[in-house]
């Protein structure tokens, strides 16, 4: 049985934990595994969100990969210069962004989308971090640019852990509150699960009977794998968000790296790093292991 495991990530760090969850999956399924990051892999995919298109071969559609927008909320620039200070940097070694980054995100994320449409990708995988601190208004703008993109190309995405902590880090509900700003209110990992789930379900329905056909679409949301507790949703074992395109030859799978389950001691910059959780792969083991079928993970 053939698998492979494409695991792509904007920082070194969390590709290096990612491919050390991957290396723990693998001991499930016999699997060819491949993980890059930045800085071994500068050209698949880099902090400035240059795209990436890749033909696999001739029974998968043409694929192209986006990621790390961070879209940076607008409500609070007294509080979020912090995250821009060169004291932040020394602690957190992605923290400092320019004044580009966060003012022309949404814009790059626009043209890149259609820079990959234009250029001949037939489905699109967001890989996650599509906002900085997970709040309401970096929501709601990010998933308007993707829903527009949408209507002309299938858009699936992961979850980061930007998605739904401060800064990528942050759980402390205290310092989401003060980065988001009053009335612009910080998201749960569920509600962004949420989010999420609907864009992929959305994209599938669209595009089942066209260039999705012959796919079937499963996730970890409706099932009872999905159980996310009032707090702490970041390291509960059933909280985390997995999906799986089914092909007649090929199957792809999408991973939540940010699943902290087996993370023993959860500090404040825990989130830079990645993880896949054991509860996790027992839902994605369940989905394939009656096939025979190459696949392809994205995280």
């Amino acid at each position: 049985m053939k698998i492979a495991i494409l695991a792509l990530s904007a920082q070194f760090n969390k590709s290096n934990r990612t491919c050390a969850g991957l290396r723990r999956f693998s001991r499930l399924l016999p699997v060819l595994i491949f993980c890059c990051s930045a800085s071994a892999c500068g050209w698949l995919i880099d902090r400035v969100n240059t795209p990436l298109k890749l033909k696999l071969d001739a029974n998968i559609p043409t694929i192209g990969l986006v990621a790390d927008s961070q879209l940076q909320t607008s409500a609070v620039h007294r509080n979020t210069s912090y995250l821009n200070s060169v004291l932040s940097d020394y602690f957190i070694n992605v923290a400092v962004r320019t004044t580009a980054q966060n003012t022309l995100s949404e814009i790059g994320l626009t043209s890149l989308l259609q820079e990959l449409t234009d250029s001949g990708a037939e489905i699109v995988f967001y890989l996650g971090d599509g906002l900085n601190n997970g709040c309401t208004d970096e929501a709601n703008r990010f998933f308007d640019i993707l829903r527009a993109a949408q209507q002309t190309i299938p858009i699936f995405m992961a979850i980061g852990n930007h998605d739904y902590l401060a800064a990528g880090n942050a759980r402390s509900q205290p310092i989401r509150l003060d980065l988001c700003g009053t009335g612009n209110r910080p998201l749960s990992k569920a509600e962004m699960i949420r989010r999420i789930h609907e864009l992929n379900q959305t994209s599938f329905e669209k595009y089942r009977d066209t260039i999705l056909a012959g796919y079937s679409f499963a996730s970890s949301v409706g099932t009872d794998f999905l159980e996310c507790p009032s707090t702490r949703q970041d390291s509960a074992p059933k909280c985390f968000y997995a999906a799986t395109l089914l092909g007649a030859k090929h199957d792809i799978v999408i991973m939540d790296t940010s699943h902290y389950e087996n993370v023993s001691t959860y500090g404040e910059f825990t989130g830079a790093k990645g993880f896949i959780g054991t509860t996790q792969v027992e839902w994605i083991y369940d989905l394939l292991a009656d096939r025979s079928n190459p696949r392809v993970l994205f995280s």
